[in-house]
């Protein structure tokens, strides 16, 4: 058993030096002495060279992976997945309460230098439906008006309106019409007035 053990030995060490003679003759040829003295010359620039190979093929494999991704196989075959966004329904919103019903009366504080100036008015009926009527009525401080306009504003609509001077009361102008809209969502009287000097005043009414 002991002379076996020395046998091993002594064959190992002949097969290490075998190996190390083979390896020195082989470096010592032309051709592979060239190569590795361009190999340690040129190291940096080579591992630089291969870490950017490699990065490069990471990179491609990520996007062709991710690519794949974004395909389903239907019917044995690569089919894309439907581009754009699903449309969501919109809730429909709540319709504002209405502020007023009835006839309407109220009465203006017109600003210092504003002319010409709103007194008072009333607007009914303030709750009317589609289809009903509508009256409205603007008295101002003075008696040298031209012109007045409404103008309503509802849901869809825009519409104006001529108003006319009372034969009651030539500083109160008055009008009607008839209600062609919703007002859901909005609902205002916008009143422009204008008089005898060119100055033009506006007053608002707003119920949603």
């Amino acid at each position: 058993m002991q002379t076996k053990g020395i046998w091993q030995s002594q064959f190992l060490f002949d097969l290490r030096g075998k190996i190390s003679s083979f390896m020195r003759s082989l470096s010592s040829l032309p051709g592979i002495a060239a190569l590795t003295s361009t190999f340690r010359a040129h190291k940096r620039q080579i591992m630089i060279g291969s870490v950017v190979v490699i990065g490069c093929i990471g990179f491609v494999g990520i996007n062709l992976f991710a690519y794949l991704m974004g395909r389903k196989l239907s019917e044995g075959k690569f089919v894309p997945f439907p581009q754009g966004t699903i449309a969501r329904p919109v809730p429909t919103p709540t319709p504002r309460p209405l502020m007023s019903k009835g006839m309407y009366n109220f009465t203006v504080s017109s600003a210092i230098g504003k002319n010409p100036k709103f007194a008072s008015g009333s607007f009914g009926h303030v709750d009317a439906r589609k289809n009903q009527r509508q009256t409205i009525a603007i008295t101002f401080t003075d008696t040298n008006v031209t012109k007045v306009t409404a103008t309503l504003v509802t849901d869809h609509n825009k519409k104006s309106h001529a108003l006319t001077v009372s034969p009651a009361d030539v500083r109160t102008w008055t009008g009607s019409w008839t209600l062609t809209d919703t007002y859901d969502y909005i609902y205002a009287v916008s009143i422009d007035a204008t008089d005898k000097t060119g100055a033009s005043n506006n007053l608002t009414l707003t119920y949603k």
